[in-house]
Order: C-alpha cells, then structure tokens, then sequence
C-alpha cells in the first residue's frame, strides 16, 4: 500500500531488481481520503487470516483522524485481532 503516485516509482523498482511481481499486489489509497482497507479487500487481502502490518514511514505524513481510523483498521482486519483504546 502506497500513496497513488509512489505506486509506478515501486513497479519500476521492482522491474530493474529483476524481481518478479506475481503475487505482489501493490495497491495505491490515500490513507486520509479513502477507505485503504476496502482497497485492499478488492485487490485479495483476506481478513479471515492472520497478517502483519507494517506501517513504516507512513504515519508522520497523516492527520491524528487517520492515524487513529488506520490503526482501528488494522486492529480489526485480522482473525484473532483486538482493538486497543487510542489515548488522547
């Protein structure tokens, strides 16, 4: 996941290592605009099995409404997951 227009700079990245992109689903979302977790949904995320996010270098760039809705987000899309309360 990605912003829109840091997704083909990925692709290219990934075409000059050589490296293959079957299996690679790189989704593009505005992470304060659009609902990334439908997004990845639709490109074949699973929220019945178990995942590991890593949200590196990303929350820096976000609004305090978007950090807290990414993070309740990520707490509920996995099987076995908690929500845990955001302290103000």
């Amino acid at each position: 996941m990605d912003t829109p227009k840091t997704i083909p700079a990925k692709q290219e990245a990934l075409d000059e290592a050589g490296i293959a992109r079957n299996g690679i689903a790189l989704v593009a979302a505005d992470f304060e605009k659009e609902d990334w977790l439908r997004r990845l949904v639709e490109a074949g995320f699973d929220t019945d099995t178990l995942a590991l996010f890593i949200c590196e270098g990303v929350f820096p760039y976000l609004d305090r409404d978007a950090v807290e809705d990414t993070l309740r987000k990520i707490a509920s899309s996995a099987c076995g997951s908690e929500s845990l309360p955001i302290a103000s």
